[in-house]
This record gives C-alpha cells, sequence and structure tokens, in this order.
C-alpha cells in the first residue's frame, strides 16, 4: 500500500479485516491511526499473530487504510491481504491393536480398531486399511470353517477438527482348541498425514481346552476311554490284534480310537497333524500320527484314530494329545502282550 504525505503533519487510520483468517483466533485484531511529521515517509505497526496447536490451511485477514486527509494523499492499493502460514507438523495416523477373546462356536465378537490423529486439523485426512492374515485366518463370513475372523478393508476419513474413528472387525468363535492367533490391520496411501507404526496387531485368545475323555471308572487310573477302531473293543490292546479274516491287507496293527473335546481339523489339514504321545513305565516316548480325526455326530468331541507302533511291548501307557500348539490332559491304556 501506498501514501503521499506532505511536509506537515498528517494522519491516517487503519484496521484489519477477517478473511478465512478470524480475529480472537488466528490472529489480534489491530486498530488505529498512524501520524507522518514533516519528513517521515514511514511508519510501522504490529498484528500479533496467534500461534496454535491445528494443524490447518493457510488462512489470510486484510490491513485497509482509512480516513485519508484527501483522496490525494491515499494511494493504491489501499488493502493489504496478510497469509498466514501454518507452522504445524502434519499429523501423525496411528491405531491401537488389543486382545479378544474368541467365545464359542456360533458366537461373534466385534473388537474396535480406533484410529487416532496425533493433532487436530482443517484439513480432511484419509487413509486406507485392510485386514491381512498371520497365524489366524481371514474369510468372507463366520460361518465358513476355520475362519477366525471377517477379512476386512476401505477407507476411513477424518474431518476437520476430528481426531479418532473407529472401524468394527468381527471375530468368530469356535470350540477348537488351539493357540493364541493373531492378524493385522495395515495402513497405506495416507492424504495430508503421515503414518505412524503402519500396522496394529490383534491377538485372538483361545479360550477351549484340549481334552482326552476319560472312563468314569475304569481299570486303572485315569483310564482314558478308548476302543479298538475295527472291533470297537476295550482294552487292553494288542498291538497286532486284527483278525485275518478281517479285509485290511496285510497291516494286522491294532487301530485304537480315542475321544476328544475341543478338537477339530482345520480347512485342508491333515489328520497326521495331531499327535498322540504314548509313554511308557520306563519313560519312553512314541509319538504316533493319528490316520483319522472327526467329529462325532450330536455329541460335542470329535473321534481320533491311531495305528499301535510295532515296537510297544505289553504296559500300562500315559496318552496325551498334541493339536494347534495345545496339549490335552492325560489319561492311560493298557498294551496287551
Amino acid at each position: 500500500m501506498w501514501l503521499s504525505v506532505d511536509i506537515d503533519q498528517t494522519t491516517i487510520d487503519y484496521t484489519t479485516i477477517d478473511g478465512t483468517a478470524t480475529a480472537g483466533q488466528d490472529y489480534t485484531a489491530t486498530s488505529g491511526t498512524l501520524t507522518f511529521s514533516g519528513g517521515e515517509t514511514s511508519k510501522s505497526f504490529q498484528i500479533p499473530i496467534t500461534d496454535d496447536a491445528v494443524t490447518e490451511p493457510d488462512e489470510t485477514f486484510t490491513v485497509e487504510l482509512r480516513n485519508a486527509p484527501n483522496l490525494e494523499a491515499l494511494g493504491t492499493p489501499s488493502t493489504l491481504t496478510v497469509t498466514i502460514q501454518d507452522r504445524s507438523t502434519v499429523p501423525v495416523i496411528s491405531q491401537g491393536g488389543g486382545f479378544v477373546t474368541e467365545g464359542n462356536i456360533g458366537a461373534t465378537t466385534n473388537v474396535f480398531f480406533a484410529f487416532s490423529l496425533s493433532a487436530a486439523t482443517a484439513r480432511s485426512v484419509s487413509v486406507d486399511y485392510a485386514t491381512a492374515d498371520l497365524s489366524a485366518t481371514g474369510g468372507t463370513s463366520c460361518s465358513n470353517q476355520g475362519t477366525d475372523y471377517e477379512s476386512t478393508s476401505g477407507t476411513i476419513s477424518f474431518q476437520p477438527g476430528q481426531t479418532v474413528l473407529i472401524i468394527p472387525i468381527k471375530v468368530c468363535g469356535d470350540t477348537s482348541a488351539e493357540a493364541n492367533e493373531t492378524f493385522v490391520v495395515k495402513l497405506s496411501n495416507p492424504a495430508n498425514a503421515t503414518l505412524g507404526a503402519g500396522q496394529a496387531l490383534l491377538t485372538i485368545l483361545n479360550d477351549d481346552v484340549l481334552e482326552l475323555l476319560l472312563e468314569e471308572s475304569g481299570p486303572t487310573i485315569k483310564q482314558a476311554a478308548a476302543l479298538d477302531g475295527l472291533l470297537f473293543l476295550r482294552d487292553t490292546f494288542p498291538v497286532a490284534g486284527i483278525p485275518e479274516w478281517f479285509p485290511t491287507g496285510s497291516d494286522r496293527n491294532t487301530r485304537v480310537m480315542f475321544f476328544v473335546r475341543n478338537l477339530q481339523l482345520n480347512p485342508g489339514e491333515s489328520p497326521s497333524a495331531v499327535i498322540v504321545q504314548l509313554r511308557a513305565s520306563n519313560n519312553e516316548f512314541f509319538d504316533v500320527p493319528a490316520e483319522d480325526v472327526r467329529p462325532v455326530p450330536n455329541v460335542d468331541f470329535a473321534q481320533l484314530v491311531i495305528r499301535l507302533p510295532d515296537s510297544l511291548r505289553a504296559d500300562v501307557y500315559t496318552v496325551r494329545i498334541s493339536a494347534h500348539s495345545q496339549i490335552s490332559n492325560t489319561g492311560t491304556i493298557r498294551i496287551a502282550p
């Protein structure tokens, strides 16, 4: 702006006017009168700018000269636009992980992921998100066997001034004893913000116990509920006990069937992933992979079949089941001479 002055004293008024910047929030409204004495050609005044923690776009206000002593004294321009540039750092998007208990089959639990900005901003902020498997398996629906959580993806958008957004992710219940499982929510493509860790971890806590069923009153302490898998006889079990007339080919080794609660195979998982450990009285161990695992209709347990190893000797064996990083309680079976 320009002001012409003569050798005598001259005065001019000035004032600030809001634009996109707001007096009292972004700057201090200022007004007054400038007095030029003879020979003075310039004057200055201060306008305090407010420092805040809000991240926002550039904002403007104007300074206007008024009430010149005559039209010729006030040149052009008579207004000046002042731009306030934000000095705050770009906000960081972060997210929290956590833990959730899976629940039983048919039940679902919504776990809520919170996304937050490190500072409020007058800009719109957005970021893409997507779930990704680690040890947990995502799927389209909890009704699909082996699905631990429902996969999801999308874009979240923070409106100006908003610092927290929450999305629900559905965790699927089951009755399979397994290790705690994990998955992550990954962030990508932030707009008007930067990423913190970039992903958050959620742990699904197993609440099922692998249980080998026992006889209510057996011939030995903690007798396992077990049957000959072909002849359906109770123990004692000979190592080679399949009759010659039974059509099994040359393999005559006895198949023993155990009953286990909270055991089910994952989709595509082999029965051999389930291990039956037999321990003799002299502490000799035999790890025997299952030949067959399947649910028993209309009850809450599964049947598990193993082939007795050739090297078993007559003894009372302690039995326990290992599956999905879980180990069952122990029982006993008797191997005949």
